[in-house]
Parts: structure tokens; sequence; C-alpha cells
């Protein structure tokens, strides 16, 4: 359910048509389990049973509210086969294997149609994600053959490298990847350098992949001259730092204390009160010493319920990056901002890697008045995946969308 007070555009996934001549009813034609019937209802499968609609469409209504302005929005994907729509909704979800396994049989097998690259180019990303580099590898091959050109490549995890700190309007970001040790010294230098010029910074720390004791120790330095200084700092993905912490502390084993005093600060910032108690009692029986006080004005509710949240434009466009999950009725605040007194709007969508179905109709509402307003608005750098939810909830309507390079 979206969150209370959002506005979410509402819309029909299939083309209204006008009212036809009553005809003798016929019986109904056998589909393909999971396949959407021209209702935008999906088949029934083996034994009965209904596919699950994985993106809620039935708790949305048919037309939305713009103000004192109406508006219907047909589909904007009608022409797209069925298991494509299928498999954009399930990653929407969060359902990537599923996905997966919707396209691989019809992109095998040549049933796509006129929808062939974009599946192609949907089931290359969700290898990717998954990390069936074999059966990547395998796609290629058969790309190769079927188009008669190269094929995406294989990109190894390491590659992607921590994005340089951004800085717009008054706040600034330095994103982590990878593990946060002892040598993660340069971006925290980042973060206190920021904060010379700026009264809030971000810390965007949602695709950390591990966390020793010499890059808690360095977090924890950089916190606390932020605190001296009385400079704000908003850390995105604390509860993934938290939960990386959590296993490398135990009650009774006196190793670590920098990983005991992060966990504790984060917890803390978290507003997890009754988490942080039992974490200060372990820590106080471990090392023998009388743990950090609970500081209720460290407390900060968390602004958007998102994975990653939008972040302020830099450069070329608007930028949109991580997973937008969930989001509230102002995570792109932000976006209607930098639109500011530009006619021609752009947002770069090329570090996007997931927004779900309720994320999207926020991103639709604000295109939409974007629109209104009389601007005209690309999104560039979308994945296929990203591509066919755009395509299937009418963004591609409101706005200009460019695939991103293979």
């Amino acid at each position: 359910m979206p969150p209370p007070g959002s506005e979410i555009v509402a819309f029909s996934l299939f083309r209204k048509k006008s009212p036809q001549p009553k005809t003798p009813a016929r019986k109904p034609e056998a589909r393909p389990a999971g396949q959407r019937d021209s209702r935008g209802e999906a088949a029934t499968g083996k034994g009965g049973q209904r596919s699950i609609d994985p993106g809620g469409l039935s708790a949305l209504s048919e037309s939305s509210s713009f103000s004192q302005s109406q508006m219907q929005i047909d589909d904007a994907g009608g022409a797209l086969h069925p298991a494509i729509e299928e498999a954009a909704m399930l990653y929407a979800n969060g359902q990537t294997s599923a996905a997966a396994a919707t396209l691989e049989a019809v992109v095998r097998g040549h049933d796509l149609g006129a929808s062939a690259e974009r599946g192609w180019g949907m089931l290359f990303e969700l290898f990717q994600i998954l990390g069936r580099r074999e059966d990547f590898e395998a796609l290629a091959l058969a790309y190769a053959g079927r188009f008669e050109r190269s094929p995406p490549t294989w990109i190894e995890a390491g590659e992607e490298v921590a994005a340089p700190a951004k800085s717009s309007a008054g706040r600034s970001f330095v994103a982590l990847t990878g593990v946060l040790g002892a040598e993660t010294v340069e971006p925290m230098k980042q973060l206190l350098r920021m904060a010379e010029s700026n009264p809030m910074v971000r810390l965007d720390a949602a695709r950390v992949q591990d966390v020793d004791n010499g890059g808690a120790a360095l977090l924890m330095r950089a916190l606390q001259v932020l605190k001296k200084n009385r400079k704000e700092v908003e850390i995105a993905g604390a509860d993934r730092l938290i939960g990386l912490l959590q296993p490398k502390v135990a009650m009774g084993r006196p190793a670590g204390q920098e990983s005991w005093l992060l966990l504790l600060e984060l917890l803390q910032r978290q507003g997890q009160n009754d988490a942080f108690e039992e974490t200060a009692l372990g820590y106080a029986v471990t090392f023998e010493v009388s743990p950090p006080s609970w500081e209720q004005a460290a407390v900060r509710a968390p602004r958007v319920q998102a994975e990653t949240v939008p972040q302020e434009a830099s450069g070329e466009g608007y930028p949109l990056q991580g997973k937008l999950v969930a989001a509230g009725a102002d995570a792109f605040a932000g976006l209607i901002t930098f639109a500011g007194a530009r006619s021609e709007v752009a947002i770069d969508a090329s570090r996007l890697k997931r927004i779900d179905f309720v994320s999207a109709g926020q991103l639709l509402n604000t295109i939409t008045r974007l629109k209104m307003s009389g601007k005209q608005v690309l999104i560039f750098g979308v994945s296929h995946l990203i591509m066919g939810l755009f395509e299937i909830i009418g963004i591609g309507q409101m706005a200009e969308i460019r695939l991103r390079r293979a």
C-alpha cells in the first residue's frame, strides 16, 4: 500500500475502446499461464491458480486528480509482449529470479516478435544482476547470431567505482561501494572538506559490501568531527551498515571496539532504542567500561521510505540512482526545484538500479506537473528493465525516454 498522504497517479494499463455492438458470446480462448487478457487480467495457470499481480494494480482506479485538472492516461506499452510486461512488473516488485524465468523461455524460443530486442536486453540485465555469467555469455553468443551485431559485455562486480563527491543547493554527498576499511581515507576526507562549506552533508552507504574495524574507526572519527562542528550528516543505507556490523560484535569477545561504537552510533541515529540498550549492555560487559549514553537529539527519522533516495542534480541532468522503493509524495521535490525556470528538463537514470510501482507513480505525478507547466522532459540512461515499467504506466507519454548504452 502507498504511504499515507501519498499522491499516486492512477492509470489504465490497457487502451480504452469505444462501445461496440453486442455480439453472441464466444467461448474464451485458452492462454498460456501468466499471460494477460485484453482486460489486463492474468490468465490462470495449472490447477486453476491465478497468477499473482506483482504491482497491486487492482488497488488503483482509472483516473487521477492533479489539483483542479483531471486527466486519463492510456496504455503506452500496449504493443509490448505480455512476457515483457510481466517481467518488468516482477522486477519492479523485487522478484528478479521470477522475472528472468518469465523471459528465458520466450527469448530462447524466439517468441517475442517485434519486442525481441527489448526482451533480450532485459534478460542480459537480469543475468548480470543475478551473477549468472555463464548464462550471460551463452546468451551473448546467441544474440550475435540472431541480430548480427556485438552483444552487451559482462561487467565485473569490482569494476564499478565510488561516485565522486557531488554538491547542489547546500547539500553534498559521498557514495561508498565495496569494503569500508582502513584504506577508505579519501572519501572521509571528502566528506569533511564538503562540510566546511555546507551545513549538511550526506553519506550514501547503500552499496557497501562489508565493514572492518579500521573502516568503522574512520567513519566514527569523521562523525565525531562533524558533530563537534555542529554539521548535520545524513547516512543513506544506515540499516545496511547495521546489518553488516551486528554479526561482528559478540558479548565477552573484547575485539573490534570501534565496530561496537559505530554500531551504537548508527542504532541511535536510526532511533532503535531497544537494540541500542541491548548492544550498550553487551559493550559494557565486554570492555568493562561505561557505554555511550542514548542522546535523544541524535535520533533522526528517515526522510523517505526508499533504499536510495533521489539525489540533487549535478552536471547534465537530475540524477536518479540506486533503488527507489515506496517513495513518498515528496520524494521528487528536488526534481521540481531543479526544473526551476528551465524549459527543457533532463533526468539522468544511468545509475538507477530499480524503481518500484509506487515510486514510478510518484515520478509520473512529478513529470506530469512539469508537462502541465509547459516543460519538455527527457529521461536518459534508462535500463531495458526500467524502460518496460515506464512504458506500462505511461511515463513514455509524458517524457522522451532514451535507453542507456550497452
